[in-house]
């Protein structure tokens, strides 16, 4: 295996050792419910209506949202009136790292 990685460009080698392999499973099951649902919803959500989905409280769903949003998954949008709303950051990229079309 050793010979076979001196083979390799250099470049390879240095994409191979450097860039970190995400994984789904490095999310939280709230994360990775939360993501679900901003992934299967067309229009941007805010949270009270993520709240009502999951069954969790407001508190809560702020907690892991702000999570996601300084991981980069999530965009966040204020209405004038001051209600936040939110949307995945780039729906093809998630979906094609994390396979959530079959959550």
């Amino acid at each position: 295996k050793e010979e076979q990685r001196h083979l390799q460009p250099l470049s390879q080698q240095i994409t191979q050792q450097y860039i970190p392999n995400y994984s789904y499973d490095l999310l939280t099951n709230p994360e990775k419910k939360l993501l679900s649902i901003l992934f299967n919803e067309q229009e941007p959500l805010s949270y009270e209506i993520i709240s009502n989905k999951t069954g969790h409280s407001i508190n809560t769903v702020r907690v892991n949202m702000n999570i996601l949003k300084k991981k980069g998954f999530i965009e966040e949008h204020m209405l004038p009136s001051g209600v936040k709303l939110f949307v995945l950051n780039n729906k093809e990229k998630i979906k094609k790292m994390y396979n959530l079309e079959v959550i």
